[in-house]
């Protein structure tokens, strides 16, 4: 849902103030200071070719995380300050003509984003930076009642973020990366939800320390470790699936371990590179964890899964991924296996996948990828939380795992300023998280998500004031209650369509319009029963219609000078509903007005 890109410095500034209401957190002090999404060096997500260029540079297939849905108004900025990449063997670090930001956006009276950073040491060789960011939400909504009626409700969401990070260079071969960070989050749960008070709010903590080292010469070396910590503060209570009545849970915590690194060696035309990762999952003494059961006599043919008490827990999980590179021409290819071992859960303990990149400049204007991979996911409780900060804080999960995905595409123009993507894809995922409910609270149903999604876009970017584009996705799916879809949307879409226009009429001026359509969209309300001795298993009971996404948003944008910046931005401008998650309504319309400062 959100990446960092390069983007040109005077544009930087007019382009970042059109998203700040998402994105006021942690800056990149590199050649532009600008307010952007987050995403934490360790975590790197997967995703498709951006745009339709011809250029079809392959990403890494890497597992994903459980990602903030793009069409959520409630999707949360990552706990950290991206880090700067490593310079290149033989560079500097680039310095910045700023070394601080502000910036500010509002929209009476619920949506509020203000950050604030700066770059206390900014040479060729040692940056050192920090940030204060602000980032609240508030809306009234409605949630589901008895009998088919709705009650009205209030969400809020408000998050405190304060990190630092550095980076020296300690040589022409060598460079070390530090950051640290706090984020406070409170969220004003549903009724449903909360127990005995409809104004209950869960509060979370999140603390993060990560240190990496490269290397760069005849070969390349990285390695990192990072600890992290995610922690619920208050009792969640639960409708007792026996009794019916609200049962309190203790608070889930986690504490996160990392430690990975990887080494590359060149020789002639092929590279050999070994990636490895261990990560060990630690959650505290809770209520109880969900995990996935197999299907057999002992249990239940229609189990999906089960609800188990525990006091302390551990999972772990070790990565180790060789491949060899080869580059010939116009043709790149990356062949390689991912062997991942597992402790803890119940899912199978050795898992290995492919990891196959491939791209192919066929001409100037015409390129070819496809990719195959796969792999187990740890699911985290800050991944969890950054999906929708509107669920319960008493459960913990079992792993995921990816047997395989296969995606291939072609990238063709620009013709006369027209560019066209096409791409295919099939992928099959065990015990994936989608969201759904049970005994009246918000949770993850873990179960097999396999299909086929397909995608076409267009674009057209021929005059210096004007450019558009357009694409429909579509995905299988399934009308009886399988889990026939892409196992990346947590929805269960079926298509999805995005049209946008970009107007420059003045050079300081950016207009924008944009409209995204999501259909078909559902979930899972799970129903119970008990088990002596393990809890409750669970498995589907009713499908939800969490409602089709017409949202048409417009923005626009002044840059008054290279330092100061304004704009304006909305969303849902049809006030349509829909549910972000079973039973967490929508906003109607959101947006801010802001401005953004450098210094």
């Amino acid at each position: 849902m959100t990446l960092l890109q390069h983007i040109q410095p005077r544009r930087a500034a007019l382009m970042v103030a059109a998203i700040s209401v998402v994105a006021a957190s942690a800056q990149n002090m590199s050649t532009q200071i600008v307010v952007e999404r987050q995403i934490e060096p360790e975590y790197r997500q997967a995703v498709r070719p951006s745009g339709v260029s011809p250029v079809a540079l392959t990403p890494t297939v890497t597992t994903p995380r459980l990602s903030a849905a793009p069409y959520s108004a409630l999707a949360q900025l990552d706990a950290s300050l991206s880090m700067l990449e490593p310079a290149a063997w033989g560079d500097t670090l680039y310095v910045s003509p700023f070394r601080g930001y502000a910036n500010l956006g509002y929209l009476p009276a619920a949506n509020v984003a203000a950050s604030v950073g700066y770059s206390f040491i900014n040479t060729r060789d040692t940056r050192v930076s920090a940030f204060v960011s602000y980032l609240a939400n508030k809306y009234h909504g409605y949630r589901d009642a008895a009998e088919g009626q709705r009650a009205q409700t209030d969400y809020s969401h408000q998050e405190l973020r304060i990190g630092a990070d550095a980076l020296h260079r300690l040589d022409r071969r060598n460079t070390l990366a530090a950051s640290v960070g706090y984020v406070f989050g409170s969220a004003q749960m549903p009724e449903y939800a909360s127990g005995p008070a409809s104004t209950f709010k869960q509060n979370a903590n999140r603390a993060y320390v990560t240190a990496d080292w490269s290397h760069r010469s005849s070969f390349a070396a990285d390695a990192g470790a990072s600890v992290r910590y995610f922690g619920f503060t208050k009792d969640v209570y639960n409708t007792g699936a026996s009794t019916g009545a609200l049962l309190p849970n203790d608070p889930m915590t986690e504490a996160l371990y990392n430690v990975h690194g990887n080494i590359a060696a060149i020789a002639g035309k092929w590279s050999f590179r070994l990636r490895a990762a261990a990560t060990w999952q630690h959650h505290s003494p809770a209520a109880g964890g969900l995990y996935a059961y197999a299907a057999d006599d002992e249990v239940s043919d229609d189990a999906l899964f089960g609800y188990a008490h525990y006091d302390y827990h551990t999972n772990a999980l070790y990565t180790f991924t060789p491949s060899a590179e080869v580059r010939s021409g116009s043709f790149t290819g990356i062949f390689g296996i991912r062997l991942d071992l597992s402790h803890g859960g119940f899912s199978k303990k050795f898992y290995a996948t492919p990891d196959v990149r491939l791209n192919w400049q066929i001409s100037s204007r015409v390129a070819l990828w496809g990719r195959v991979g796969g792999g187990k996911v740890l699911n985290t409780l800050e991944d969890l939380y950054a999906y929708t900060p509107y669920m319960s804080g008493a459960y913990g999960y079992d792993m995921s795992s990816i047997p395989v995905t296969v995606d291939a595409g072609i990238n063709m123009g620009p013709f006369s300023g027209f560019s066209i993507a096409l791409e295919l894809g099939g992928a099959s995922a065990n015990e994936w998280l989608m969201p759904a409910m049970a005994n009246g609270a918000n949770c993850y149903e873990m179960t097999k998500v396999a299909g086929i999604h397909y995608r076409a876009a267009l674009a057209w970017d021929a005059l210096k004031w004007f450019s558009a584009h357009a694409s429909i996705e579509g995905a299988t799916h399934s009308e009886d209650g399988g889990d026939g879809g892409y196992y990346l949307w947590r929805d269960r879409a079926r298509w999805q369509t995005n049209v946008g226009i970009t107007l420059r009429p003045v050079k300081p001026m950016t207009l924008s319009v944009d409209w995204n359509l999501r259909t078909k969209r559902r979930a899972y309300e799970l129903g119970s029963a008990s088990l002596i001795g393990l809890g409750f298993l669970y498995h589907k009971a009713d499908v939800i219609n969490l409602g089709n996404i017409n949202d048409i948003s417009a923005s626009a944008a002044w840059q008054f000078s290279e330092r100061l910046s304004a704009h304006v931005q909305l969303t849902n401008i049809l006030c349509r509903r829909y549910y972000i998650i079973p039973g967490v309504a929508s906003a109607r319309l959101g947006g801010t007005f802001g401005v953004s400062y450098q210094f």
